[in-house]
Parts: C-alpha cells; sequence; structure tokens
C-alpha cells in the first residue's frame, strides 16, 4: 500500500486496525499475518493463506465428486422408470379391449 494515499484519505488508523486484526486472527479459513514491513513510499503486509483451506478444497472436490456420483445414479434409476412407465403405456391400452 502506498503511504501518500492512505495519509491524504487519512485511513492510517484503519490500515493500523487492519494489521491488529489480521495479527490476532486465527482461523483455517481466514489469511494469517505473517510480517508487516515498510519503506519510505509503501508498507507491506505479507499474508499467507492457511495451508488448511487447501485441504477444505479437496474435500469440497471429493464432495462434488459423490454426489456426481449419486447424480449418474439417480440417473439411471429414472431411465428404469421411465422403461417401466413405457411397458405400461403398451400393457394398458391392450387390457383396455380385454
Amino acid at each position: 500500500m502506498h503511504k501518500a494515499p492512505l495519509v491524504e484519505s487519512k485511513q492510517i488508523e484503519h490500515v493500523v486496525n487492519e494489521r491488529v486484526i489480521l495479527e490476532a486472527a486465527d482461523h483455517p479459513f481466514l489469511v494469517s499475518l505473517k510480517g508487516a514491513y515498510q519503506d519510505k513510499n509503501a508498507l507491506y503486509l505479507l499474508q499467507v493463506r492457511a495451508a488448511a483451506v487447501a485441504g477444505v478444497m479437496a474435500a469440497v472436490a471429493g464432495v462434488m465428486a459423490a454426489v456426481a456420483g449419486v447424480m449418474a445414479a439417480v440417473a439411471g434409476v429414472m431411465a428404469a422408470v421411465a422403461g417401466v412407465i413405457a411397458a405400461v403405456a403398451v400393457v394398458v391400452p391392450a387390457l383396455a379391449g380385454w
């Protein structure tokens, strides 16, 4: 973040609050602050995404694959039901004349 616009827009307190919050945050779904640095012109907040997020994403991908399998099974059942309905449509008119 460039310092000049922060000073001009009086956002210094907000940046300090952001740093404090990120330092205190400890949750696998949040980024964590690993360091804060500055030079003459800019501020740097080094944030790292928690490794757990990658694990959660892999778990979601697994669930999505399982859902796809269930959907394929449901499609198979629906095809079977459609076959039964087609068979009944043939048999019922034949029975009507019986």
